[in-house]
This record gives C-alpha cells, sequence and structure tokens, in this order.
C-alpha cells in the first residue's frame, strides 16, 4: 500500500488520518509530493493499493499507474481535481467546499465528530477564517512541532486512542496556539521592520503599490 499526500499542514493532517486509518498496519509508505515532483511509478506493484489526499496525479502521469493498478482512492479539493479527466471513475471525494483533511475525513468516518485540529486545519486551508485567531494561532503553533503522518502529536490530535482523555486534547491545543499566538507576534514586529526598511513604493501595470521581497511569509508580511 501507498499513501501520496500533499506537502503543507492540510495534506499531513490528510496523510495522518490515512495512516491510523486504514495504513498503520498494513506497511504502507507515506509519500509527501508537491506538484513540481515526479510520481515513483516504478515502484508502484501490480494491484496494489494507492491513497491519494489532498493532491491529484497529472492525467498522464495516472494513466500509467491505471496500467498497474485501479484499487485507488483518490481525495482532494483543488482545481486540479475538477480540471484533470481520467479514463477511469476512482473511488474517493473531490470537492472544493472542504480542505484536503476535512474530505479525507468524512471519507473515513463519515458523520463522526471531526476533530477540533481538523476543523482549524482546514479553516486556514480553504482560506475560511471562521475561527479567526484561533485559527492562525494554531496553524502557525503546528508548524514548531514534527508533523509528518506517522508522528506522535497526531495521536493525541486526532483523539485516535480512546484512553487520552479530552481533556489532555483540550490542553495540547491550547499549548499550541498558545506558542503560535507569540510566533506570530515575533513575525508581526519582523515585517513592520523589515518593511520600514527595505519595503518601498512602486508602479506596476500602472497600480501604485508598495513592494516587499520576503517570500517566507507571503501575502502575509502585510
Amino acid at each position: 500500500m501507498r499513501c501520496y499526500f500533499h506537502s503543507g499542514s492540510d495534506g499531513r493532517c490528510a496523510g495522518a488520518i490515512v495512516w491510523r486509518t486504514v495504513a498503520k498496519g498494513a506497511g504502507c509508505e507515506m509519500i509527501e509530493v508537491d506538484y513540481k515532483d515526479e510520481i515513483d511509478i516504478e515502484k508502484i506493484k501490480v494491484g496494489e493499493k494507492i491513497v491519494i489526499v489532498d493532491f491529484s496525479f497529472k492525467p498522464e502521469t495516472m494513466e500509467k499507474v491505471l496500467l498497474l493498478t485501479k484499487n485507488i482512492v483518490w481525495i482532494d479539493h483543488h482545481k486540479t481535481a475538477f480540471e484533470y479527466k481520467y479514463s477511469v471513475e476512482l473511488k474517493g471525494l473531490r470537492d472544493n467546499a472542504y480542505s484536503g483533511c476535512e474530505l479525507t475525513w468524512r471519507y473515513f468516518h463519515g458523520e463522526k465528530v471531526m476533530p477540533r485540529a481538523v476543523e482549524l486545519i482546514g479553516d486556514r486551508d480553504k482560506w475560511a477564517w471562521k475561527f479567526g485567531e484561533h485559527t492562525a494561532n494554531f496553524n502557525t503553533g503546528l508548524l514548531l512541532y514534527d508533523h509528518q503522518p506517522e508522528d506522535i502529536i497526531w495521536d493525541t490530535l486526532l483523539n485516535v486512542d480512546s484512553r487520552i482523555p479530552f481533556t489532555h486534547l483540550q490542553k495540547h491545543i491550547r499549548e499550541i496556539k498558545g506558542e503560535g499566538k507569540i510566533c506570530l507576534k515575533f513575525r508581526d514586529q519582523f515585517c513592520n521592520d523589515y518593511a520600514k526598511g527595505y519595503g518601498f513604493e512602486t508602479v506596476f501595470e500602472g497600480y501604485s503599490c508598495f513592494a516587499l521581497g520576503l517570500y517566507m511569509f507571503g501575502s502575509e508580511a502585510f
């Protein structure tokens, strides 16, 4: 069994759900991918089960995979999921109203209550911001921890072990949000100082704008 998941917190959370639901005891190989990456088709075995979450294979890649196996579950919410056309209708969920991890939870757990961590990650990934600063703080704080699908943090955040008290889960989420809040305070001050020192007003394509070369924070630098 192989699970391909998109890089970033949404994809990693989706992968963590797969790992704890169907993959952990199946000798599954977890593979993080981005759209710039080549898919390792030569490693896929005939008839092997493939789970793809928060990601879509390019049509020419998927057709090669389908020659080896049709035992595929495909879950995605990105624009490409609706643009790509494959010769076989695949199992899974495709819906841009949800994030990748939310869709993955719904596919494998149905109407079971969605963990708070999944809601907060999904809220940011689909840019809904329903939970405001809770979303911002949690997603930033999560980056301080190892959070690949197999990492232990997900055991608590996904509440997969019924022996873990719910109060412990709540405490852990509060701690992550608290750490994230501090990180965001640093980010905002750093970006403010950087903008004052290195940003500049200019005209681009006829529009007056403020330019700032700070890739690591993207639009959040403003």
